[in-house]
């Protein structure tokens, strides 16, 4: 039970440390809409380089 708490412990500082890192060319758009907002995450893959990037769909 104690190495499974230590798993999970490790894998949840993995994660918070992955965000943080991606979190540099990240970007919130928020729509508003009749049925309420709708917030998308994109990520650009760099400052020079627009056209490349990916959506994240965030769950309201």
């Amino acid at each position: 039970m104690k190495r499974l708490i230590l798993v999970l412990l490790f894998l949840f500082i993995c994660i918070q440390i992955f965000s943080i890192q991606s979190k540099k060319n990240l970007v919130k758009i928020d729509i508003i809409g009749k049925s309420g907002i709708k917030s998308y995450y994109v990520n650009f893959s760099n400052e020079q380089n627009l056209d490349s990037f990916e959506i994240y769909d965030v769950l309201n």
